[in-house]
Order: structure tokens, then C-alpha cells, then sequence
């Protein structure tokens, strides 16, 4: 295999010349078949000549992931990522065709560059996560995965000059995964899984919406949802809605950031509005989206009143559940759960939906209730194969479990130190 990083050269030529410029369907003379070719993106105006291959590599990824198609993530970089140092890896692959054949894009891996990991100081390569991303696969052709992995971890080792490579956030049981692990046990790179969870996942099965239910929920439970939606019908009339093509998308963004912020998510300062950039990054997120038909909005209206809203991204057969708003007035009644009932009957009528990543933290209280699956979401650690890569990965499970027995040890001396009448005062009070 041979894999070539172009950067610096490149870096030296005028704007029109050199590969790096290049669309994926540019010659790619004196290549052989084959090859692998990773080229690098540091900031948004490195992205513009990647676009065309690079969202055709996003429709036809063997993971798809809305969170690093090029209409989400250059919002998130030019609004969320100012201060992150970006090095977006691009792997092509030079395929046989006409003279010399083309390139097409393999892979697309955005890493940020961080000095080290549990304050242990080496260069380290992650991929990207910002505040509103929630997955973060990276973008990997079928058919080619195990070659576009090879290269892009060749690159790091070599030109990125990076220890390791942090696989952060990825699908625990997706496709990706596997084939980092089968890449680490095949290689013999040393790996280490960091960090685990599970979220609240819907995914379609051989039954309707009635049957999901009876199998996930009491008959007192639904029945206490039943009644819930009853009473909002006798306020006015109720009416689930999601957006088509001819609805006024800034009108509906607009409905559902004064919804977001009008709640428990503005007393906390996290609602999305009070933050400028977050507000941005949502607006113009949805607007590229939007026009590509992979922004979803959904609500639950009282006499057009908004109850509840919900925005979702698509990608493939899937929706992730972005972000929910609820009007706290009518929490007695449920109006999140309620609307959340009215999309699961409607994506067990529509067959292109596959399932729903509900974006949620883990054991939400609500979500996990009526959403019987679950996303593994898992973290994993690769060397790169230099000694202080190796280093940090063999003894990541130790230092972790170290940390773990101090933070106990510190807790028990905290309490044992403690006077009497305070360490009871809760329970002499409760009693």
C-alpha cells in the first residue's frame, strides 16, 4: 500500500495546482491502482474542494453519520470550533480509469489535535466532538475500510507525527467499531476501550405502534397517557405536525428557540439562544440540512399553541433526535411524552425509517421509558506504535483504576474528618 501525505508540498504551490486541489475526479496520473492518498484540511477553506466527494462519500459511508456530513460540520467549525486545532484527514484511493484514473474519497477523519491524555503530555490525534455532536463515526467507504483505517493510522504514525489515535464516541456495536477492533487484533497495535455507555435507541420491528407499546409499557402506564392526552384535546385542538418542504423554516427555528429557553434549560444556561455561536451553528445547520431534506421538525400544537418540538437529523434510515423543547405550563400533562407517542406511530407507518438515536444521556428517565433499544457508545485508544504510544495505552486501564481508588481513599478521609453533628445532621433532622 502506499500512502502518500502531500501537505507540505502542496502548501507551496499556487491555489490551482498540486492534488490538494484537485476534485475526486481529477487524473491521478503516475499512481498505481490502488494507493491511498491522505490529504490534509486545517481550517474551512481547506474543505471547499473536498465537498462534491465528500458528501458522496457521506451517502455511501458504511456508517452514516449527519454529525460529520459537510452541511453540520462546517456550521459546528466556523462557529464551535474556532479555538480547536484542526487536522482533517482526507484518504483517497486512486482507481483504475481513462488516463492515469481518478480519485475517489475513502475516508474522512476530522481529528483535533490534543497534547496528551489524563495529563500524561505526547501528541494525540481525536476525533472531533463538539457540544452538539453526538456521534462521531467517522466517514469510511464500504469495501475499503480495512486499506482507508491502514492509511490513515500510517499517516498519524508518520506525518501527523501523532502517539495515538482517540476513537472517541463511536457506534459500541456499529461497523466501525468492529473494524477497529479487528484492525488492532490483526495488526497487533495495542488499543484500550476508555470509555463506555448505552442511550435510549428505537429500531423498527415486525409489529405496530400498539404492540411496541403493550411489550414496553404497563397497562397503568398507558393508560395514565391515554387520559393525559384526552384532557388536552378537551383544552382546544391538539395536532402533531412535522414540517414538509413548504413550511417557513426560520419560522419554526424561531417557535422553538423561544420554546427551549422559555423552560429549565434557560435557568441553567444551557438553552441554545442565549448562546450566540450555539444559536448559529443550530441556524445554520438546519438551513443546510434543510435543503437536503435531512432536517426533520416535529411538535405537538394546542390551537397552534407549541407544546412540545423536536428537531431531528437524518442520515440514510436513521433519525437522531437533536433537540426537544417542552411548554413547562403544561408539564401535568406530559406534552414531551405525548409527542413523543404521536412520532413513534408515525415511524412504525413509515418504512424508510429504520430507528431513532435519541441523543439522550444515559438512563434518561423519559426517553429510556419508551424507547426499548439501546446504542452502545464506546471510546477507543490506539497506539500509533511509538514507545510513548504503547506506553500510554498499556497503562491507561491502570492509571484510570488509580485515579478511581484515590478519589475513593479521598472521599472516606473527607467524611472521617467531619464533626459528629454534621456528618448526622440530615438524619437527626429527618427525624
Amino acid at each position: 500500500m502506499q500512502v502518500d501525505n502531500l501537505q507540505a508540498t502542496l502548501l507551496s504551490r499556487p491555489a490551482d495546482a498540486g492534488i490538494r486541489d484537485q476534485p475526486a475526479t481529477a487524473p491521478a496520473a503516475r499512481r498505481p491502482a490502488g494507493a491511498m492518498t491522505v490529504m490534509v484540511a486545517e481550517c474551512v477553506a481547506d474543505l471547499a474542494t473536498h465537498l462534491d466527494a465528500w458528501q458522496e462519500l457521506a451517502d455511501d459511508a458504511m456508517e452514516s453519520n449527519p454529525f460529520y456530513e459537510p452541511w453540520l460540520l462546517r456550521p459546528a467549525m466556523e462557529t464551535l470550533g474556532r479555538k480547536t486545532r484542526f487536522l482533517f484527514a482526507f484518504v483517497y484511493e486512486t482507481v483504475p480509469g481513462g488516463y492515469g484514473g481518478f480519485n475517489r474519497l475513502c475516508g474522512f477523519f476530522p481529528m483535533e489535535i490534543v497534547p496528551g491524555i489524563q495529563a500524561v503530555p505526547m501528541r494525540v490525534l481525536r476525533l472531533w466532538k463538539h457540544i452538539h455532536c453526538f456521534l462521531c463515526a467517522p466517514l469510511v467507504r464500504t469495501g475499503r475500510s480495512r486499506e482507508t483505517l491502514s492509511a490513515l493510522l500510517e499517516w498519524a504514525a508518520t506525518d501527523a507525527k501523532a502517539d495515538a489515535v482517540d476513537f472517541s464516541y463511536v457506534s459500541g456495536d456499529g461497523p466501525f467499531q468492529q473494524l477497529l477492533v479487528e484492525y488492532a487484533n490483526q495488526s497487533g497495535s495495542l488499543s484500550c476501550q476508555t470509555g463506555s455507555f448505552t442511550r435510549a435507541l428505537w429500531r423498527r420491528r415486525a409489529q405496530d405502534v400498539e404492540t411496541y407499546l403493550e411489550a414496553i409499557l404497563s397497562g397503568g402506564v398507558r393508560k395514565e397517557y391515554r387520559r393525559q392526552y384526552r384532557r388536552l384535546q378537551e383544552l382546544g385542538t391538539l395536532e402533531f405536525r412535522s414540517a414538509d418542504a413548504n413550511a417557513d423554516l426560520d419560522q419554526w427555528l424561531g417557535t422553538f428557540l423561544r420554546l427551549e429557553c422559555s423552560g429549565w434549560k434557560a435557568r441553567e444556561g444551557t438553552a441554545i439562544a442565549l448562546d450566540d455561536d450555539q444559536r448559529r451553528f443550530v441556524e445554520e445547520a438546519a438551513r443546510g440540512g434543510w435543503s437536503r431534506g435531512q432536517v426533520k421538525p416535529y411538535g405537538l400544537f394546542l390551537d397552534d399553541r407549541p407544546l412540545a418540538m423536536l428537531l431531528c437529523f437524518q442520515s440514510a434510515a436513521g433519525l437522531f433526535a437533536f433537540k426537544i423543547a417542552y411548554d413547562e405550563a403544561f408539564a401535568k400533562f406530559s406534552p414531551g411524552v405525548q409527542m413523543t407517542l404521536d412520532l413513534l406511530a408515525g415511524m412504525h407507518k413509515d418504512a424508510s425509517i429504520g430507528w431513532l438515536d435519541s441523543c439522550a444521556m444515559p438512563d434518561h428517565p423519559m426517553i429510556n421509558r419508551l424507547l426499548s433499544d439501546r446504542r452502545i457508545v464506546q471510546s477507543l485508544l490506539l497506539s500509533t506504535g511509538t514507545w510513548r504510544g504503547d506506553l500510554l495505552v498499556s497503562g491507561y486501564p491502570m492509571a484510570r483504576w488509580t485515579r478511581r481508588v484515590m478519589r475513593s481513599a479521598r472521599r472516606r478521609l473527607f467524611r472521617s474528618r467531619q464533626p459528629a453533628d454534621e456528618t448526622l445532621g440530615i438524619a437527626s433532622g429527618a427525624a
